[in-house]
């Protein structure tokens, strides 16, 4: 009988060891041949990933053409994904660090885009989660783009984007969140651009208090002498503003 027990326990222990290993970060190499222009959780899942693993892939442009030149979408902004994470799930936040974002073609033409230029190799993005698997869509790429789009224009063309996914459960932010060597910030949008503007002061005061333990009367005096801003888009049906804050000046977590 102690033998038996003995048994069960290595049996369980190499169970235990199989599952953990399954779970280790992968790396996906995922070359996408087709393409949404709409975000929608009716779009089947073009890869299941975990948090923790890594994506090397590609976008096409937002009038459909890919890295060879070759038209394989509608225009409309043709997204590549979406990407189902394991575990996410409404209220959840789901972090996105890019560790390459470069063009992989020679050509691009002017177009509209919705992010700011912050969103560079090097950044984290963070987003709240409504659906399950939270379903990350990418694309739209620009090669060059000023503040704001006050042309309606920037350089449109394909990309190669490496990122890797993480997960933060019940932890629901109301805002794109994002992070650099330089600033943590804030994505508000709508129409007026005061509501764009509100919407990331507010979120980003939630953000000081929740985790770098400001009172939020002490987060809203330090909003008033540190916070900076950047308009990245007034062409589009909703208007997007950054707020900004130095790391330089925030206390150390």
């Amino acid at each position: 009988m102690k033998n038996a027990h003995c048994g069960i326990a290595l049996l369980l222990t190499l169970l235990a060891s199989v599952e953990l290993m399954s779970q280790a970060p992968q790396t996906h190499r995922f070359v996408p041949d087709k393409f949404y222009t709409t975000y929608s959780f009716a779009h089947p899942p073009a890869l299941r990933i975990r948090p923790g693993d890594r994506v090397i892939t590609k976008t096409i442009d937002s009038s459909g053409t890919d890295w060879n030149g070759k038209s394989v979408s509608p225009r409309g902004n043709p997204e590549t994904g979406p990407f189902y994470i394991e575990g996410a799930e409404p209220d959840d936040m789901l972090v996105v660090t890019f560790d390459k974002i470069e063009t992989n073609r020679t050509t691009g033409w002017s177009g509209n885009l919705l992010a700011p230029s912050v969103v560079d190799a090097g950044v984290k993005v963070m987003l709240p989660v409504y659906e399950r698997g939270a379903l990350l869509f990418i694309g739209d790429g620009h090669a060059r783009q000023g503040d704001a789009e006050v042309a309606g224009a920037g350089i449109e063309t394909s990309m190669d984007v490496e990122f890797r996914v993480d997960l933060i459960k019940k932890r629901p932010i109301g805002w794109p969140r994002l992070e650099n060597d330089t600033y943590i910030m804030v994505l508000g949008s709508a129409r007026p651009l005061i509501e764009a503007f509100q919407h990331a002061t507010s979120e980003m005061l939630k953000w000081l208090v929740a985790d770098y333990g400001f009172s939020e009367r002490g987060a809203s005096t330090f909003l008033g002498q540190a916070i900076e801003y950047e308009i990245a888009n007034v062409v589009d049906p909703n208007f997007t503003v950054v707020a900004k804050i130095r790391k330089a000046s925030l206390p150390h977590r």
